[in-house]
């Protein structure tokens, strides 16, 4: 198995101080890549805590050509599958892992309650470009093929991230279209009070943002901000979203009861150092 599992033990006990946590990595990543093996090590040495990165599939290909749907109900039945995480847990999502932490939280019935969620580069309001393709002419013309692409039903079904593409000139399309970012944002008009009950009972969510994101665009999405082109392609910040005003997702409640917190770091997408991991693991304590 490609998963990561690490447990620190104080004596013959392992301590119970803090919350176990799982962890859920990025698209075309896997448990055992460099990267998520410190996240995960670091976190169970600093908290003394069982911490567990759970595979999806085959992840490098799984978190591409399989809906996130799909990909939600596995993370649901392995976290069950996992006396661990049978009281209450921790979440921590990297980057398109932070779609399936949120399918976890909103939508899973869990045998255990998860109550802290850390999220380090999520595209919560969706993205509409590519990775390190931003300013370019062909990145232009590839972005404005997929606008019209995720009308496609395969499309939607069979590939990951056009499940949380969202065109900034079109974003009425969004709603219509979307078959997974829509419906765990609650922007649909039928509203689904789970999920908002869900992310209230939280006791600490911590955003992470990337100041030289070139892979989440606009990375404002991590901090559940957008960027609308209709109005000279301003960034729109959580406070100003509709999702935030109208507590689609209880995101305003968490914030004004200081439960919700921003934090970011210099670097590129989902890149830290073991100082910054070790800073993140207090936020949890």
């Amino acid at each position: 198995t490609t998963e990561i599992y690490t447990e620190q033990i104080v004596g013959s006990v392992r301590c119970v101080q803090e919350t176990d946590i799982v962890v859920f990595h990025g698209i075309v990543d896997r448990c055992n890549e460099k990267v998520n093996i410190n996240l995960t090590q670091t976190f169970a040495e600093e908290l003394n805590v069982y911490v567990r990165c759970i595979e999806i599939g085959n992840g490098e290909v799984t978190s591409v050509f399989d809906s996130l749907i799909n990909q939600g109900e596995e993370a649901c039945q392995k976290v069950n599958n996992d006396t661990n995480f049978h009281g209450e847990f921790a979440i921590i999502g990297v980057s398109q892992g932070n779609l399936i932490s949120r399918y976890v939280i909103e939508k899973c019935n869990t045998i255990g309650t998860v109550k802290k969620y850390m999220s380090l580069g999520g595209p919560h309001m969706g993205v509409y470009r590519f990775p390190y393709c931003i300013t370019s002419k062909f990145c232009a013309v590839v972005a404005e093929i997929l606008s019209y692409a995720i009308d496609i039903p395969i499309i939607q079904d069979f590939i990951a991230p056009a499940q949380f593409y969202r065109d900034p000139h079109r974003p009425e399309d969004f709603l219509r279209v979307s078959r997974f970012l829509a419906d765990l944002n609650n922007e649909r008009p039928n509203k689904n009070q789970q999920y908002k009950d869900r992310i209230i009972n939280l006791d600490l969510m911590v955003l992470v943002k990337f100041a030289k994101d070139h892979v989440i665009y606009p990375k404002v999405s991590e901090w559940f901000g957008y960027v609308d082109k209709r109005y000279g392609g301003d960034e729109i910040v959580m406070q100003e979203t509709e999702l935030y005003k109208q507590d689609y997702i209880g995101l305003r409640e968490l914030n004004e009861r200081g439960a919700l917190k921003f934090m970011e770091l210099p670097g590129e997408h989902v890149e830290w150092t073991n100082q910054d991991l070790k800073n993140l693991a207090k936020e949890l304590v």
